[in-house]
């Protein structure tokens, strides 16, 4: 599940790189569906797993893994509001919003360091 949920981040992040090297993201002919399949991805994770109880001895690293798919959620929603106002027509709100959601995605990938950090030292403590 991981792997998938990382493949669809780095699918996103390579296409929100491209839109910052060579201008806005509503540029990119198509962009809405490889975009709208991420987002669904992220908030159905999201939605799936934020309820689970961890085992005993991972609260911590479940509390991280919640809060890693929470700013996914979050960016989800931001974009799903760019969709919606490239769609109206109103560009420079989308582009703003773009950034909010790359923002989340950012705070994503720091969690996601410190949840490779906080499972490095429980298997160091559980061999």
């Amino acid at each position: 599940m991981y792997q998938n949920l990382e493949s669809s981040v780095s699918d996103y992040v390579h296409r929100a790189v491209m839109a910052n090297t060579g201008g806005d993201i509503m540029s990119y002919p198509g962009w809405q569906a490889p975009v709208s399949s991420n987002v669904a991805q992220w908030m159905a994770t999201y939605a799936r797993e934020q309820h689970r109880t961890a085992p005993p001895g991972l609260e911590i690293v479940n509390g991280k893994w919640i809060e890693m798919l929470g700013y996914l959620n979050l960016a989800g929603a931001d974009l799903q509001q760019v969709i919606a106002e490239t769609n109206a027509g109103d560009t420079t709100d989308a582009i703003a919003t773009f950034d909010t959601a790359n923002t989340e995605v950012t705070k994503y990938l720091e969690a996601v360091q410190a949840e490779t950090g906080l499972l490095q030292e429980f298997n160091a403590e559980h061999p």
